[in-house]
């Protein structure tokens, strides 16, 4: 049977990507990755309610309409979710809160950093010779391999004479390794923290970032072999992180007792909002706990949003394939999808509602072709996609708007609703 033409526009990718501002969203949680079928989580929620969506329709092309859009706001989006809000719902608002400015160092660039890099290169420089031999065996900050992110917040209180050193941090983390009792050695890839510090119920927090990874042998490090050492490493560490009590210290003065640990909703240390999710209920897909949000759901979630966009994309435009770097994701890889995308229980404060939002790594290079893929997909041509073992339709749309004073430097941070 002769499939005929598809009269859509297909996306060029020597275009520039739309102007979307980005909304940070850097925040404590904590992982999943898990393969999604017809009875994934999503489906098996639905199993329990009633009013289920109809079955999805499977994705007709339609024309393109080049009438001027105008994006939903927050309000509007929200309407579509039947339920009156939570009183323990989250807002997200931006604070700008250091406890110690730290002094300007002499740089070319003209925006400061807002990691603490060059302060840390400057105390691990004065580090003894075994230390400095061991981060170099360690390859530290080859980011080029597959790793596992983690964080952690250590409180700042009014009568702390200094922040914790990177000495001091790499210690913690040398603790959480030890802890994992793992038959592979285990390297500390890279260590991020922010300048800025993550103020929580009036007490002000050094939040850092962590990678870790088993020690690459001289094998190539996409082996089999290795891969699935990353996936032991990564259960066996949410393991570890979601009972503190395994790493309390009896030294009642050690810092590892005050540090609250986590993960990042993406795989990565720092992530952007780029679209919001329509017509999936947070409450219904996460629960009605916010401060219970797992982020090995919230990443499941967004592998099945992943391949339900694959398989509309080969559908819509069959003549312009994806490119390279997004064909080569195997929908089953859950280490690559988690380090691209996940979703975020979201509520600004401009919606009545809290909503889904999906983030998208800030540093992956693979984040300006998959958004601008999905924008020409669900955005230019409203195309649906349908998750949950195709039994949801949803939409992913631009953020309608954008605090004035958010800037790359001042992430989203969590504050409750009163």
């Amino acid at each position: 049977m002769d499939i005929p033409p598809n009269t859509n526009p297909y996306p060029q990718w020597n275009y520039p990507h739309p102007n979307y501002e980005n909304t940070s969203l850097q925040m404590a949680t904590t992982l999943d990755t898990q393969q999604q079928t017809s009875d994934s989580l999503i489906a098996k929620i639905l199993q329990h309610t009633q009013n289920l969506p109809a079955a999805a329709i499977p994705t007709q092309t339609q024309p393109l309409n080049t009438a001027a859009t105008t994006a939903p706001t927050y309000a509007n989006i929200a309407s579509n979710l039947n339920r009156p809000p939570s009183p323990t719902e989250q807002y997200w608002t931006t604070v700008q809160n250091q406890k110690r400015p730290t002094q300007p160092t002499q740089t070319t660039q003209t925006t400061p950093s807002i990691w603490s890099d060059a302060e840390d290169r400057k105390q691990l420089a004065q580090t003894d010779q075994t230390s400095k031999d061991r981060r170099r065996w360690e390859g530290c900050d080859n980011l080029e391999r597959q790793v596992i992110w983690f964080q952690l917040s250590i409180p700042v209180t009014a009568n702390t004479d200094a922040v914790p050193t990177i000495t001091e941090r790499e210690k913690i983390i040398d603790t959480v390794i030890a802890s994992l009792s793992l038959p592979f050695p285990i390297d500390r890839a890279s260590i991020k923290t922010r300048r800025s510090m993550l103020t929580m119920r009036s007490t002000q927090h050094l939040l850092t970032y962590a990678a870790i990874c088993s020690h690459p042998p001289d094998t190539s490090t996409n082996s089999p072999h290795l891969t699935d050492q990353l996936y032991l490493l990564e259960e066996t560490l949410h393991s570890l992180l979601s009972n503190p009590a395994l790493l309390h210290s009896p030294d009642p003065a050690a810092l590892i007792n005050y540090c609250k640990f986590g993960f990042p909703n993406v795989n990565d240390y720092d992530e952007n909002l780029c679209f919001i999710v329509d017509g999936l209920d947070p409450n219904l897909a996460l629960g009605h706990k916010p401060h219970l949000d797992d982020v090995r759901s919230q990443r499941e979630i967004a592998i099945d949003i992943f391949r339900a966009f694959q398989k509309t994309y080969s559908t819509h435009f069959p003549k312009s394939p994806l490119p390279p770097s997004l064909t080569a994701i195997r929908d089953n890889d859950r280490l690559a999808i988690s380090r691209l995308l996940s979703v975020k229980r979201f509520h600004p404060k401009e919606s009545p509602k809290a909503l889904i939002a999906v983030a998208m790594s800030a540093n992956n290079a693979h984040t300006a072709d998959l958004k601008l893929a999905i924008t020409t997909l669900c955005v230019t041509n409203k195309q649906q996609l349908s998750i949950g073992g195709q039994i949801i339709n949803i939409n992913l749309l631009p953020p309608p708007t954008t605090p004035p004073e958010q800037t790359s430097s001042h992430p989203w941070h969590r504050t409750t609703r009163t």
